[in-house]
């Protein structure tokens, strides 16, 4: 960075002076961000009203004053059509942290289209990635995609504990459901997905199957 200054404004500036600038900035681009979440609501009013249909859930912390985000879904109307239309009924789950001013947890669904690609189907911002938050979305998830009692749906997750909502559909389902839990590497995924397809589609066999990845 000083040598950037130095060539092009041609000023010789001491490193403590560098950190001093450098915080200024980063804590105006960080209170730019944060005025974004008072546009929420208006966000999400605008997501229902050019896409009809849609689900799009905002949440509060309750008894804060000023208002505080605490997480937002969404599961846009065309996705989910798309994914019931045209792909399979296998469903993958994942999280990522956020870098930079927003250090939120993104969490989301994802299927695979008829190109072998990935298709997003929902997806929220949610505080951190634990239980509780996993519950909250795939409860507004298994209502979107109408998953019924689960028959001929599998889950997969790097979770070593089954989210409730998808344990519940397990355990309220007759004696042939199935829940496996399967250790592999990234470069055998697309072995787990051949597995589960065949356990799901074979006749008289387990009807739901919940794959958990290592």
């Amino acid at each position: 960075m000083k040598a950037i200054v130095q060539e092009e404004m041609f000023a010789d500036v001491s490193i403590s002076k560098l950190k001093r600038a450098k915080a200024l900035v980063m804590k105006k681009a960080l209170d730019a961000s944060k005025g974004q979440y008072q546009k929420l609501y208006n966000y999400q009013l605008e997501l229902l009203r050019s896409n009809p249909g849609s689900t799009v859930v905002v949440n509060r912390e309750v008894g804060l004053d000023p208002l505080v985000f605490k997480r937002i879904y969404i599961c846009l109307d065309a996705l989910k059509k798309g994914f019931l239309a045209g792909c399979r009924k296998v469903i993958g789950l994942d999280g990522c942290f956020f870098k930079g001013a927003t250090t939120r947890e993104l969490i989301c669904a994802i299927g695979r289209d008829a190109n072998n690609q990935m298709y997003p189907i929902a997806w929220a911002v949610v505080h951190k990635e634990n239980n509780e938050e996993w519950d909250w979305f795939l409860d507004l998830l298994i209502s979107d995609l109408k998953v019924g009692d689960g028959e001929g749906w599998v889950f997969i997750s790097d979770q070593q504990k089954v989210p409730n909502p998808v344990q519940n559909l397990v355990l309220s389902d007759t004696p042939q459901s199935c829940a496996q839990s399967r250790k592999r590497k990234a470069s055998t995924s697309s072995n787990i997905n051949a597995a589960s397809m065949s356990r799901t589609t074979a006749p008289n066999k387990q009807k739901f199957c919940i794959i958990l990845c290592h």
